[in-house]
């Protein structure tokens, strides 16, 4: 078993995006990080994000199996 690192960060800017999902948004994010890590998607074995406010914006409260559709 090898150490866990992070290979890459992606993130989306701060503000108001009323035209788009959370699930844009972590899809957006998540290309991001890929890029920047050089990592093939297929050789990905966890990936981890941080959400605010998503039960309130999107009345989903377990995001989890949401943005792994993304």
């Amino acid at each position: 078993m090898t150490d866990p690192r992070v290979a890459g960060t992606g993130l989306t800017p701060f503000g108001e995006h009323p035209e788009r999902t959370g699930r844009d948004l972590f899809a957006e994010a998540g290309l991001a990080a890929l890029a920047d890590s050089g990592v093939p998607r297929e050789d990905v074995e966890a990936v981890f994000y941080g959400n605010f406010m998503g039960e309130l914006a999107e009345h989903q409260g377990h995001q989890g199996p949401l943005m792994a559709e993304a």
